[in-house]
């Protein structure tokens, strides 16, 4: 019995969910589920994968069903010279030159269940915009106080 026959529909819906990076909350307001049900899907299906916590979980799931979908698939053409292939052993998954995912780890979800897009440059830019428009504020806020303390100073 393969190890994703052990998982019920619904535990393998919520692992996915999961994998594509969306937190339980998230999940459960997807399959119109309360959370605690979610928590209660992922946690079976951790136990009957026996990994150690979700990442590992869903981790096995990706692993699993990339190894089902070449079992099924015919044999696959050899990669163009402009691919870059990770080796079996390694979790990683191929990546091609120049696509979107480049240097993403999928099996990972990113954390607030959205992916960042953004380059470095734009990235850097975004810091640098909050950092300078926070500094203005804080600037305003101390002259504000330093002035109405003169003032009040003075009107006594």
């Amino acid at each position: 019995m393969s190890p994703l026959d052990r998982l019920t529909p619904r535990q393998l819906e919520c692992l996915r969910l999961v994998r594509d990076g969306l937190s339980a909350k998230h999940v459960a307001r997807e399959l119109g589920i309360s959370h605690r049900t979610v928590e209660f899907h992922l946690t079976a299906a951790i136990e009957r994968l026996q990994a150690g916590n979700r990442l590992g979980a869903v981790m096995m799931l990706s692993e699993l069903e990339k190894s089902a979908e070449e079992k099924n698939t015919t044999p696959q053409v050899p990669p163009a010279p402009f691919m870059l292939v990770s080796d079996a052993a390694s979790n990683e998954d191929d990546l091609v030159e120049g696509s979107s995912k480049e240097g993403r780890h999928n099996h990972i979800p990113p954390v607030g269940g959205k992916v960042n897009d953004l380059t470095v440059a734009e990235r850097l830019k975004a810091i640098l915009t909050v950092a300078s428009v926070s500094i203005l504020v804080v600037a305003g806020l101390i002259l504000t106080i330093a002035g109405a303390i003169h003032v009040l100073s003075n009107s006594s």
